[in-house]
């Protein structure tokens, strides 16, 4: 963009520090996990491999002669259109714009591109860019075409990440003062936005109101009750809403593939539903019970905690996780009854009841069981509860206590991070024994290879850990100068057959300089695995 449009918007080129992976190649190969709260995608007229949407925050900027069009329904863009031989005035600029409110709970912080300039003509010369600017002044400018124009249709257009607290972007028309002429272009579509995605960053959590209905009565609760509720989120929109009974999930509302992403509130800004809630998934007794609101952005808010007490007949159906339980030893036992009594629990490695572990693992639980009076409960049948979050509960027998009452197992680890309770069901029928919950937090895995060829580092590779929802999860290439910061240099959102690959052209290479590289698989909503930072 020419120092005139710098003129026009009143500010100056902010510097362009280029932090370049340089030097020659010795590969690491890493998997790992990443936060990416507070952020989410809107997408805007005609992003490939998105259905058309419209224009939401954008909007013209338009000088004289310049006429709007929106052609977004048709599997065009939103432009600027000059009529026939008409002119741009010299020394004049436009701009097709989205604008946040300065200093609001919205920034912009990245921008992706589907861009046309028809710019050849006579006259003064015509040029395109894009301007990014924050309400304390700073400014990120960058050079999109001169004459005769061109196309980022192959490959968009992206923005580096965009200082925080940016609140406009503008894609700038501006006919120079070059020579005492008018811009007179041959194309009548003279600036055309095929489409836009945009990453924005919002952290203002949802509010959730008080919740309602016979769950929450007061009463002994058993069979299948309701709960309602209502949420709000005025910025990024209501995503989803969980039922969490003891700190697990019991019921998920993913609203996620009902909303457009095309504006600001890329979901619905209130929520209310009255839900059924089945008590016979859980065990008699006492449970702790909370709403959590997540919106677009992934910010999140529980409800305060509430206390209900279920009381369901025994054998009724879906009753007690661990009804029906087998030895899973080959003996038979009848299991001896017992009131009163308690199962302690703990993973080996930390004696601890939380373990972060790698996605290949499997963890040893170890523990005991005792009566009412402490003492040691033999041969008696355990099962074990798993439930991963947003997903049924799992139960698997693990067999006879000893004869000083204790157990051992290893958890079959392939699945994301869970609560694990160990379970013991008397033989008479009443209130189970369950031991206070482990908590497992399990780190994504992912391979990576990179090769380098001249310049150009070429890499691919694959996220191993199951259960990738529909929507995917993103991938983040980085890398470094042994011993530097890392450095981000691609992204690739990642579908459920795990693959990415692609290549980047390094700025600068020199000879000597060991490089290294990772890949980062990012936390998602549905992807149920941990931040890791793990070499091979």
């Amino acid at each position: 963009m020419c120092r005139h449009v710098r003129r026009y918007l009143a500010t100056s080129m902010s510097s362009r520090a280029t932090c370049a992976i340089v030097g020659a190649l010795a590969i690491s190969t890493i998997f790992c996990t990443a936060a990416n709260a507070g952020t989410y995608l809107i997408n805007n007229c005609n992003v490939p491999g998105r259905p058309a949407a419209a224009l939401g925050p954008w909007y013209w900027e338009a000088a004289a002669n310049l006429s709007p069009v929106d052609a977004c329904a048709s599997g065009g863009g939103f432009s600027f259109y000059l009529a026939g031989t008409v002119s741009m005035p010299r020394g004049a600029a436009s701009a097709l714009t989205m604008a946040a409110p300065p200093n609001g709970p919205i920034s912009i912080r990245r921008v992706r591109l589907w861009v046309v300039g028809r710019l050849a003509g006579t006259g003064s010369a015509l040029f395109v860019g894009t301007n990014a600017g924050a309400p304390d002044g700073h400014v990120t400018n960058s050079d999109l075409f001169g004459p005769p124009g061109g196309d980022t249709l192959a490959t968009p257009h992206t923005t580096p990440l965009l200082p925080l607290g940016t609140n406009i972007f503008r894609v700038m028309l501006y006919c120079s003062q070059s020579s005492p002429d008018d811009c007179y272009p041959y194309g009548r579509s003279v600036l055309e936005i095929v489409g836009a995605e945009v990453m924005l960053l919002e952290s203002v959590s949802p509010s959730v109101g008080a919740l309602g209905g016979s769950l929450v009565s007061g009463d002994t609760q058993s069979g299948t009750r309701s709960l309602k509720y209502s949420a709000v989120d005025d910025q990024s929109g209501v995503e989803a809403v969980e039922v969490l009974i003891d700190g697990t999930v019991a019921t998920r509302r993913d609203f996620g593939p009902e909303c457009p992403h095309a504006d600001y509130a890329a979901c619905l800004k209130t929520r209310s539903e009255d839900l059924a809630i089945d008590t016979r998934t859980l065990t008699n007794g006492s449970h702790r019970l909370r709403l959590r609101v997540t919106d677009a952005a992934g910010n999140a808010t529980d409800s305060p905690s509430q206390e209900i007490e279920v009381r369901n007949q025994p054998g009724a159906a879906g009753a007690g996780a661990g009804a029906g339980a087998a030895t899973g030893s080959g003996e038979s036992a009848t299991a001896p009854p017992l009131h009163g009594g308690h199962v302690t629990a703990s993973f080996a490695a930390t004696s601890k009841r939380t373990l972060t572990a790698s996605y290949s693992g499997r963890p040893k639980v170890t523990g005991r069981l005792r009566d009412a009076d402490g003492r040691p409960v033999a041969k008696a049948p355990l099962t074990v509860v798993e439930k991963v979050a947003g997903q049924q509960v799992k139960i698997t027998p693990i067999g006879l206590t000893g004869v000083d009452g204790k157990f051992a197992f290893r958890l079959k680890q392939r699945g994301g991070s869970r609560t694990v309770r160990v379970q013991y069901q008397s033989a008479d029928g009443g209130k189970p024994l369950v031991s206070a919950p482990l908590r497992l937090k399990v780190r994504a895995a992912a391979s990576l290879t990179v090769a380098l060829s001249g310049i150009r580092v070429r890499y691919q590779g694959r996220v191993v850990s199951h259960g990738i929802p529909a929507r995917g999860v993103v991938v983040q290439m980085q890398g470094r100068r042994r011993g530097g910061a890392w450095q981000p240099f691609a992204s690739r959102r990642v579908r459920q057959s795990g693959r990415f690959a692609g290549s980047y052209r390094l700025r600068v290479r020199r000879p000597g300089v060991t490089l290294q590289f990772r890949a980062i698989v990012t936390e998602a909503r549905g992807y149920p695995y941990e931040r890791a930072r793990q070499r091979l």
